[in-house]
């Protein structure tokens, strides 16, 4: 069984709207089906609990050092991660 890893879902940069629906299909909140453009982008594009949960899960996974934000508030997974590397 081929799992799908939030580590190739964020190969490279996205926005953060774009990442937060990555990391909801990575966890299983949404499905690789439903499109972002047409069912589910409202939830990243307003103020709702399941949008704030999202986003500060993809902020702890930079202060963990497992991704990369950049100023225009982009992510992508950090080449460098090596679990064997934390704190």
């Amino acid at each position: 069984m081929e799992i799908d890893s939030l580590r190739r879902h964020l190969a490279g940069w996205h926005d953060v709207d774009y990442a937060e629906y990555l990391l909801a299909i990575s966890i299983g909140l949404v499905t690789p089906e439903q499109s972002f453009q047409t069912d589910v982008k409202w939830v990243f594009w307003s103020n709702n609990v399941v949008e704030n949960k999202l986003r500060e899960l993809l902020d702890d996974l930079v202060k963990l050092g497992f991704l990369e934000k950049n100023n225009d508030l982009q992510y992508r997974y950090n080449l460098d991660w090596d679990i064997n590397k934390i704190e």
